[in-house]
């Protein structure tokens, strides 16, 4: 391994714990500099938010430069032939809702060859209270791991919160001073609670020796093999405006691929780590790693290993009774020719269904990885829907828009949420045609900018207000009892809990108030061979469109047992020749690559739309025709509760 430092006893400590503090490492005059080029140049973000976030490319470059012609020359004095890779802001505004999770950073080198370092620079005293960093000393020592983009899982994944609470150590710094780390340290930065912006930067600091690197496994499936590509300086600065992280670089050089069989890490896994005592050998080199042959073009298919065990012969397998039985069971004649039931597959609950379609990575990653989703193709759902960004929809699209008015219910003088407003297209015309206050959240930081920009243009600032935050987390952001409505113009699919979600709506709903979701539903099939073909299709959808389409019953088990009334479940009740053709979503698919279908003649179409419409209980006894009293009848007159006690 490359040496960090050119002082013996700083390399020895970092060598050992992973980091490393320097004092006073940018002067006040250099302090006051940095903190005057961001809040002259402000990425306009909100809860926590980064200059590398930002998709104008002339403001990341400049931004980038300037921070460079700092901090570059310092740092140089203490590390060994290190040079600079890339730079950003890393901002958080005041609010619980600006934690940055658990992580390591990612792979920018080689990591059995070299160091990589992130230098972590506040530009004002920070500490636990207002989103310092805190590192697990040593830890970049434990395991050798493939870190990049949001599609390589963490070994760590299971364990975040017990990693946090047990071996997290907090580092106070004051203004200036630099924190050193080696980016595959485990760490993560605490809320700001305090009543300031918290003002920091973050540079990337590699070997000069050292090629930069990319690693890349395909969106949701772990057992892929992670590819390597070389790439070039300026990679990182632009990646999510050049690249789809669900996607291989397309203008880089791949020249490795890898195969890994590495478990999750327990619990008492990594105490046993931490304490040097695991039973497990943690070196790179005993990794089941199986490098894969490469082919003479990036985009050729890759030779996947053969199964150890012998292969059974064409005449082993396709035996005349298979044959009969394969055919009988096709035409439906398999009882009456062999006198006994035909197998049938095990039975799986509704809810191991759903989680069978659950992509594998952490849940609390979801969220960012939907905004992510929308950052990137930000221009591709513009150009193919226009402002509009639903699927289900109608050629003239304020035909749907004033049948959702309708369906939702919307009223002058009404308070309402619009749960994944996307560029508040719908929000803009409610409010253009009932005198209603909206208040319009997405996960996406490229929406929301957008969002704000259309509703100042339509002079609508009075009644609509645009929030950057996570759907899932309404009832910590409002009030309880605040909104008259709640609606989901098909965002509701997108949520990964969504049980979480429903219960932060009837948390911010008053009571009386309705949700209105309009979404997309797993579709069920009478027979298990199209029912096979209908979740493999939703497989893809999931994939491709950081989407969890959602199973119908389970939602109702939800919302029945949270007490939510149903007042209607329907199909989108229009005219079928209003429809728009829905083969936009192919012209989308065309234009990304994302989820493309090949053949429409084989699609299976796998789900059915729903309009549902559910309200709160008034809770409201004395009324006596409250169908909430009907519901709780027996246990009114049978167990004598009270109001309060329902």
């Amino acid at each position: 391994m490359n040496r960090v430092f050119q002082n013996d006893e700083q390399n020895e400590f970092f060598k050992k714990n992973g980091y490393a503090v320097f004092p006073n490492f940018l002067n006040e005059h250099q302090v006051q500099e940095l903190k005057n080029l961001i809040l002259e140049h402000p990425d306009m973000g909100e809860g926590f938010h980064r200059s590398l976030d930002s998709y104008d490319e002339d403001y990341k470059k400049f931004i980038s430069d300037r921070i460079d012609q700092v901090i570059t020359p310092v740092s140089q004095k203490y590390l060994d032939n290190y040079r600079f890779l890339l730079v950003s802001t890393m901002m958080k505004e005041p609010g619980e809702d600006t934690t940055f999770e658990v992580h390591q950073n990612w792979n920018f080198v080689e990591e059995d060859q070299y160091h990589s370092l992130a230098i972590w620079v506040p530009l004002v005293d920070v500490n636990a209270q207002n989103g310092t960093m805190h590192v697990v000393e040593g830890s970049h020592r434990l395991f050798p791991t493939f870190r990049g983009g949001p599609e390589i899982p963490s070994i760590y994944r299971n364990i975040y919160p017990y990693i946090k609470e047990k071996y997290m150590k907090p580092i106070d710094l004051s203004a200036g001073d630099a924190l050193i780390i080696d980016d595959a340290i485990l760490h993560y930065t605490s809320p700001n609670m305090g009543h300031h912006t918290r003002i920091a930067l973050a540079q990337v600091m590699i070997p000069k020796a050292a090629q930069p690197i990319y690693y890349y496994q395909k969106y949701g499936d772990d057992r892929a093999p992670i590819q390597q590509y070389d790439i070039d300086d300026d990679f990182y600065l632009y990646f999510n405006n050049r690249y789809n992280p669900t996607a291989p670089p397309h203008d880089c050089e791949l020249t490795n691929q890898f195969r890994t069989s590495l478990q999750p890490v327990t619990e008492t896994e990594f105490d046993e780590l931490m304490a040097g005592k695991s039973s497990r050998e943690f070196k790179k080199e005993s990794i089941s790693h199986e490098t894969i042959p490469m082919k003479t073009k990036m985009n050729d298919p890759v030779d996947t290993p053969k199964p150890t065990n012998e292969k059974k012969g064409f005449f082993q397998v396709y035996t005349p009774k298979n044959i009969v039985k394969e055919i009988s069971h096709r035409v439906g004649l398999y009882d009456t020719l062999f006198g006994e039931q035909e197998p049938t597959p095990k039975e799986v609950s509704p809810i191991e269904e759903a989680k069978r379609l659950v992509p594998d990575y952490p849940e609390e990653q979801h969220p960012s990885k939907v905004g992510e989703f929308y950052n990137e193709q930000h221009d591709a759902f513009i150009q193919v829907y226009g402002n509009v960004i639903q699927a289900f929809r109608t050629k003239d699209v304020d035909t749907l828009l004033n049948q959702q008015i309708d369906s939702i219910g919307i009223e002058d003088n009404m308070s309402i949420l619009d749960a994944g407003c996307g560029i508040c297209a719908p929000a803009i015309h409610f409010a253009s045609k009932r005198d209603v206050s909206i208040d319009a959240m997405t996960i996406s930081s490229k929406q929301a900018g957008v969002a704000r920009q259309h509703i100042a243009e339509k002079n609508l600032g009075h009644k609509i207000t645009v929030h950057h935050a996570d759907y899932h987390l309404m009832n910590e952001k409002f009030e309880d009892n605040t909104f008259d409505k709640v609606y989901f113009l098909e965002s509701f699919g997108h949520s990964h809990d969504k049980k979480k979600l429903l219960e932060s709506v009837w948390d911010v709903l008053k009571p009386g108030g309705q949700v209105y979701i309009k979404d997309l539903f797993r579709k069920i099939a009478h027979h298990k061979i199209l029912q096979s073909r209908i979740d493999k299709e939703i497989d893809k959808i999931n994939d491709a469109y950081r989407y969890r389409v959602a199973d119908l019953n389970l939602i109702l088990d939800i919302v029945r047992k949270k007490g939510f009334i149903i007042e209607y479940i329907r199909t989108i009740d229009l005219p079928l020749s209003e429809f728009e053709d829905l083969a936009i979503s192919n012209e989308f698919q065309e234009l990304t690559g994302i989820g493309k279908i090949e053949n429409w003649a084989e699609y299976i179409f796998p789900i059915d739309f729903f309009e549902i419409r559910l309200m709160k209980p008034h809770f409201d006894l004395s009324a006596g025709t409250d169908r909430y009293f009907l519901q709780n009848l027996y246990r009114v007159q049978i167990e004598n509760w009270k109001e309060d006690e329902l």
